[in-house]
């Protein structure tokens, strides 16, 4: 999974129309509310993989139209301004705090406020919808009946908008720095799948209520084949889609048995695998070529706080001084057949670990 970046600072009403049509959709119609106002537009944002993210600004009101998606889910929320949007005959008022939803199917109208600035969420229409079968275990039809409008200052909600907010700073920062987090496919699977995750989990849909019932989940060999391919394939960005697919069940399966039988969840376990490889090649880097933040972000970590404190508490040491001092250790790479073991010796291993933050 690669991470595209694009960035548009227009004076003219044309040329924005051409940059939202590039990175998002196309528009049938794009224009001032006040023609005699003078207009700006800036769009910078990061395409990664089936979703595109962005924070958009205008200085001045615009009136926009556009026809169906037809391939894609779109969710726009502002951070300053307001909005009224139109689609599928229903009108919805979206200031802070509120997310305007688009289907692929429908026509769309948006007026904006003067000095608007939002989030803009491009997801492709089947990569959403392969999501939400992949957590409910069965197939889905589409297009998803997503409801018009989305709540951001719920907890599902917030959560999201913060992954939104998040890839949209990084590619504010990759216009500045050129450099970014996203280029690790260990850090942006696992974001990329959140998204996806999250705005199921935060918006209304007939299949809500399905992804909030407990599910029962006995079998341990699902979990066995996910542990033995997170030591297997140690640079593969596995992610809970992913490694269900691997473990041949559904994503809240999957979920539930690592709950039951390691105490943590597949991400979780999956960080601890890869803290004890940041662990070992601290102990074997050399400082003069090798630094920790490096040695993090190579496995994933990039909120380094957090990697220092869980670090930590599982090694009794700073990693400073493990890149330091420590004396060289064998190497941690084994063949699957090696933790095919009793899953619950993981949970004793793992169980006490305090979690990371989201990498």
């Amino acid at each position: 999974m690669s991470a595209e970046f694009f960035s548009y600072h227009e004076i003219g009403i044309d040329q924005a129309q051409a940059a939202v049509g590039e990175s998002y959709y196309l528009i049938t119609s794009m224009g001032l509310i006040d023609r005699r106002a003078p207009y700006e537009f800036h769009l910078d944002g990061v395409a990664l993989g089936a979703l595109s993210v962005g924070r958009a600004w205008y200085n001045a009101g615009i009136d926009v139209a556009m026809a169906d998606l037809q391939t894609c889910y779109y969710v726009n929320f502002p951070q300053t301004g307001g909005m009224q949007a139109d689609h599928r005959h229903r009108s919805v008022e979206i200031v802070p705090g509120r997310a305007a939803v688009y289907q692929p199917v429908g026509d769309v109208r948006m007026r904006t406020s003067g000095d608007y600035s939002s989030y803009a969420v491009r997801i492709d229409r089947a990569a959403l919808e392969n999501a939400l079968a992949a957590r409910l275990g069965r197939p889905t039809t589409g297009p998803l009946a997503l409801g018009a409008s989305l709540d951001l200052t719920r907890p599902a909600g917030a959560n999201w908008a913060r992954l939104v907010r998040l890839l949209a700073n990084e590619a504010l920062a990759h216009r500045s720095t050129r450099r970014t987090a996203l280029t690790n496919p260990l850090i942006a699977a696992p974001l990329h799948d959140a998204v996806l995750a999250g705005l199921l989990q935060a918006t209304d849909h007939p299949d809500r209520e399905a992804l909030e019932q407990s599910i029962r989940a006995w079998g341990v060999a699902p979990v066995h084949r996910a542990i033995d391919a997170m030591h297997a394939y140690l640079d593969q960005p596995f992610t809970p889609t992913g490694l269900a697919q691997i473990a041949g069940c559904s994503v809240r399966s999957l979920q539930e048995g690592f709950r039951r039988h390691v105490g943590l969840t597949p991400l979780q376990n999956l960080r601890q695998v890869r803290l004890e490889h940041a662990h070992h090649d601290l102990a074997n880097g050399d400082p003069t070529y090798s630094t920790v933040t490096d040695i993090a972000c190579h496995w994933g970590f990039t909120h380094l706080g957090r990697f220092a404190t869980t670090y930590r508490a599982r090694y009794g040491r700073s990693t400073s001084h493990a890149l330091r001092r420590a004396p060289p250790t064998p190497s941690l790479r084994r063949p699957a057949s090696a933790v095919t073991k009793k899953v619950h010796r993981f949970g004793d291993t793992l169980g006490g670990v305090p979690r990371l933050g989201c990498c």
